[in-house]
């Protein structure tokens, strides 16, 4: 990790003890034992952001979609009915999109902006600002996210119950599961590269991808789990998949 980077070590040992936790007794288990997880179901606003840890709540899509297609966002916002789009500053998701469409990689919250408002425009919703980084709940320059919720539910806020670690939120209640997976792909990359926790994360601490279902509503546990252990296949051995219904 570049030395001008945050130091990953005290982000990573703050969380040694909930996911230890959530590894022993499994995630059903852990969650059951969570007083208030009904709250984590009930989102305050519609607001479509990142799956970014640093930019909780809300509906997440990565990037607030960048790397998708206008008839992908078409149906997402068919799907999701959005109240509007927030874009942040250091997203990974533009950064993917400048190296795909080979632009310059350091005006990465330029083409986050301009990309909201063509978000806004397809969907019918106000663009609600840019998020700055001393405004995120993370570190500029680092990521501290060990784990991705694949929320199969659309309602899902793991910041809303403290016993949840930070986490990558992908909204796959309202996506295609090719691209779900896509998205969850690029959470473990970001997580395990030189802006996340890097070679902190190896087999015997691996990355956790948790599939969120609900006994109501949403995608079934197990669709979610199989679509998750495709995305495991392709990231080295150093991630595992778990899930609880809600």
């Amino acid at each position: 990790m570049s030395s001008s980077h945050t130091d990953p070590l005290p982000y990573w040992e703050e969380q040694i003890e909930v996911i230890h936790a959530i590894r022993e007794q499994g995630m059903q288990a852990y969650a059951s034992q969570i007083a208030d997880l009904s709250s984590s179901f009930e989102l305050k606003d519609r607001t479509v952001r990142c799956i970014d840890e640093g930019t909780p709540g809300g509906i997440h899509l990565a990037g607030q979609g960048i790397l998708m297609t206008s008839a992908q966002i078409a149906d997402f916002c068919a799907k999701a009915l959005p109240d509007g789009v927030v874009s942040h500053e250091e997203c990974g998701a533009c950064g993917l999109y400048a190296k795909r469409q080979q632009l310059d990689p350091t005006d990465t919250d330029g083409y986050g902006k301009i990309w909201v408002t063509k978000f806004a425009e397809i969907c019918a919703v106000p663009v609600k600002g840019h998020v700055a980084v001393t405004e995120m709940a993370r570190p500029s320059g680092m990521h501290i996210a060990r784990v991705a919720y694949y929320d199969g539910t659309g309602s899902f806020d793991p910041t809303r119950c403290s016993p949840f670690p930070p986490g990558f939120v992908i909204s796959r209640f309202y996506l295609d599961p090719a691209y779900a997976k896509e998205e969850a792909g690029i959470a473990a990359s970001i997580a395990m590269g030189d802006h996340g926790f890097g070679g902190l994360i190896t087999s015997e601490e691996p990355f956790l991808f948790i599939a969120v279902a609900h006994k109501n509503q949403g995608v079934p546990l197990e669709t979610l789990l199989t679509e998750l252990r495709e995305v495991v296949s392709g990231v080295g051995g150093k991630a595992i998949v778990d899930g609880f219904v809600a």
